[in-house]
């Protein structure tokens, strides 16, 4: 599927696809280019070949497995424009471990894709750390809300977060580390240390 498009025999064609895509839906373009880029830095990088295993089958079999990427470290101001610098918004997450496995109780907004995702990135920090943990939609004490409708101009979907005693396992803290950016920029960040050393 379209969503496929950027792992990494294929960028090329995602730019063609998704541009012309914008071309007759700029909505749909959005969406399916935050999940195509996903993919490419989670699954050609930021992932343990464990979590590849688990999570890669499912993404490529099913052409309605969208991802999104969530920051507990500086959720965007949707009201954002060209002609204003744009503001973070307060986080309301709040992250404790139990044991090997981490517990989240509040909420992240303004996530894009969260209404139509089957796994999200949550970038976390946690005792002076940042992190990255993959959560699956259906986890137990995870759900997600509408936005609140505001006055602004926003290409795709998005939703909020909420979290009330939301259990991952510590087997789902990403291998590399996506934690103080997006995982698109960590990637980056991955290959070039490695071109370095």
């Amino acid at each position: 599927g379209v969503q496929t498009c950027a792992l990494p025999i294929y960028p090329l064609t995602a730019c063609i696809v998704l541009t012309e895509l914008a071309a007759g839906d700029v909505g749909i373009a959005s969406v399916l280019a935050q999940t195509s880029m996903l993919a490419h830095a989670l699954f050609d990088g930021a992932m343990s070949a464990e979590q590849r295993a688990r999570f890669l089958p499912a993404f490529i079999a099913d052409e309605n497995y969208h991802l999104a990427y969530a920051s507990q470290l500086s959720a965007p101001d949707t009201e954002w424009s060209y002609h204003r610098p744009g503001t973070a918004l307060e986080s309301k997450l709040d992250v404790q471990r139990d044991g090997g496995d981490w517990v989240f109780n509040g909420e992240i907004a303004q996530v894009a894709n969260a209404p139509l995702a089957k796994l999200f990135v949550v970038s976390v920090r946690h005792a002076g750390a940042g992190h990255a943990l993959l959560l699956p939609a259906d986890t137990r004490g995870l759900a997600l809300h509408g936005p609140t409708e505001r006055p602004q101009w926003y290409h795709g979907t998005r939703g909020t977060l909420r979290f009330d005693h939301c259990r991952i396992p510590a087997t789902n803290l990403l291998a590399r580390g996506c934690s103080d950016q997006s995982p698109s920029a960590a990637l980056q960040r991955n290959r070039s240390e490695e071109h370095t050393s």
